[in-house]
């Protein structure tokens, strides 16, 4: 069975004191399977009867050590993880468990992933993971980027987040048309310079309402930047500052009368500020940790076997 390591034969009254022959498995067979045991390996125990020296019936105990492939694996799968909250916490955990020498940290766009030690073959390989979580801003604009929002909805959305607006332009265009506005089908889209029209029907005739081809949103990128507070050093303030991003309307013509405003919100700079911000973080664990392994990538490991076939 497996690969055989070591085997122990034993005859009763070999043994110092003798051997109960009503008990074979005796203190030293005993011994032997605590042994495997602890080793985490497999174990045949065998019973073959024999003839004494002076030709009397006897009973050779045997008993083999096994390497079982099954339970002999490199479980490189099995962690023991942790999840924190910003880049500070991770630093303070590398400089306190890890080493320059064997703890890599891996910088993805999604989260951070810090392995204390890389060398670990068996048991547990602990890893810190930092989870990179957008604010509730950047959570909420990006539910409403590239999406077909009503006039209604998108003055309610507005009005809820006027804070984050560098300019109210489109918050002030919003509230001057009136909700029960439709759309004159008949007009066309127009563009003047800084701002679109569109001819609208209301209770009082028909009108043009005029909106600006962009407005700019400033909000933090990840949730701890709403921490920021005037202890900050200068260095970390700037890292966590909220980030201006420009916000470009397009005006959904609709395809029958009597339709409200329709409006489209986009921007090209919206993975490009992510992608910034996350930088911003790597920039400051590489600063911190200098000397170590950084790299960008996500951390992936499998399992191993061992061994070999049975014999």
């Amino acid at each position: 069975m497996g690969y055989k390591d070591r085997q122990y034969s034993q005859t009763p009254g070999e043994a110092s004191g003798g051997v109960n022959p009503a008990n074979p498995i005796d203190d030293i067979v005993a011994g032997l399977i605590d042994a495997a045991t602890a080793k985490g390996r497999g174990f045949t125990l065998g019973v073959v009867p024999t003839t004494g020296a002076n030709g009397e019936r006897a009973t050779r105990i045997e008993f083999v050590e096994s390497l079982r492939p099954v339970d002999e694996r490199l479980r490189l799968a099995d962690y023991r993880d942790h999840v924190i909250r910003d880049s500070a916490s991770l630093i303070t955990y590398a400089q306190k468990y890890g080493t320059q020498e064997k703890s890599i940290v891996f910088v993805g766009e999604v989260k951070t992933v810090l392995v204390i030690d890389d060398t670990v073959e068996r048991g547990l390989r602990e890893r810190l993971h930092l989870l990179w979580r957008p604010s509730q801003q950047w959570k909420d604009w990006s539910g409403i980027l590239d999406m077909q929002v009503d006039h209604k909805a998108m003055l309610k959305f507005m009005q809820t987040h006027e804070d984050d607006l560098d300019d109210a332009s489109m918050l002030v265009d919003l509230q001057r048309v009136s909700s029960s506005a439709t759309v004159n089908i008949e007009s066309d889209v127009g563009d003047t310079g800084n701002e679109i029209k569109i001819g609208v029907k209301t209770t009082k005739g028909d009108g043009i309402a005029k909106f600006p081809k962009d407005f700019a949103i400033r909000i933090p990128v990840l949730d701890e930047d709403n921490d920021v507070d005037e202890e900050l050093d200068d260095v970390l303030a700037k890292r966590m500052a909220k980030r201006a991003i420009k916000i470009s309307v397009e005006i959904i013509m609709p395809d029958a009368p009597m339709k409200p405003i329709t409006f489209r919100l986009y921007t090209s700079k919206w993975q490009s500020t992510w992608r910034d911000r996350i930088r911003a973080e790597e920039k400051l664990i590489r600063s911190e940790l200098t000397g170590w392994l950084v790299l960008k990538g996500v951390s992936s490991y499998e399992s191993k076997e061992v061994g070999g076939d049975e014999e």
